[in-house]
């Protein structure tokens, strides 16, 4: 694979995914995960991470069946009415990068604010925002919990793991500092089979959490392809 700038490539997918209000979804779930959430499934992302499990979807986006594209108002809906039968309130928006330009974070906020009271988090691998900080003036309000996570440890690291250009590693660096100075509720995830535990903590002063790969289908070729070797 020759590495992409995912700037460019999220604003390419941001206009396949987004049709004025409205963004792709083809799937609405409730998880066990954070104790029990209402989720979302969305397609549509800025770089192909070589162990995504959506990672097919988010590859060719325009090809995938089954999603219809939903108006902020019928996904929180959805989400909320999961909340509801399930007796849970934490809800969130998964399987493809929320951060794609400024559109796709409009209906992201939209959906925020039609989730009043519940507990929002928002998975991110941050590059739209370190690049463009002030999209997160649009969701600031809203109050949501940002779960930030880190593809690399380094440029070579970073474009390995993501197939995007090395250079672009510190967008996500930056969206952290962002999310930090505009007092934004933020975590911050690794996988530590790919990533230096020590090595991000000395780069974000921040208390981070770990999450293990899990081989789904075709992850083993990718990363065999890429030349990556999980750390010891």
């Amino acid at each position: 694979m020759e590495a992409f700038n995912p700037i460019e490539r999220a604003r390419e997918v941001e206009k396949i995914v987004v049709k004025g209000d409205q963004r792709l979804y083809y799937k609405f779930r409730y998880q066990e995960y954070y104790n029990g959430v209402a989720t979302a499934d969305t397609i549509g992302c800025n770089i192909l991470c070589a162990y995504c499990w959506n990672y097919a979807r988010n590859q060719n986006p325009a090809a995938t069946k089954g999603a219809v594209f939903k108006t902020p108002g019928e996904v929180a809906i959805r989400l909320n009415g999961i909340c509801e039968k399930k007796r849970i309130n934490t809800v969130r928006i998964s399987g493809a990068e929320p951060f794609l330009g400024e559109a796709s974070t409009k209906h992201l906020a939209e959906v925020l604010k039609l989730c009043k009271g519940r507990e929002f988090i928002i998975e991110t691998n941050g590059l739209m925002l370190g690049f463009k900080p002030e999209l997160i003036d649009l969701i600031k309000p809203f109050k949501p919990y940002v779960r930030l996570t880190i593809k690399g440890d380094s440029n070579d690291q970073f474009e390995k793991v993501t197939g995007a250009k090395g250079e672009f590693f510190d967008y996500q660096l930056e969206a952290y500092h962002e999310l930090k100075m505009r007092h934004v509720e933020t975590g911050i995830a690794i996988m530590p089979e790919f990533v230096s535990y020590r090595t991000i903590k000395s780069m974000v002063q921040h208390q981070i959490e770990t999450e293990g790969l899990i081989p789904y289908g075709g992850i083993g070729k990718r990363l065999k392809e890429r030349g990556i070797e999980k750390y010891k």
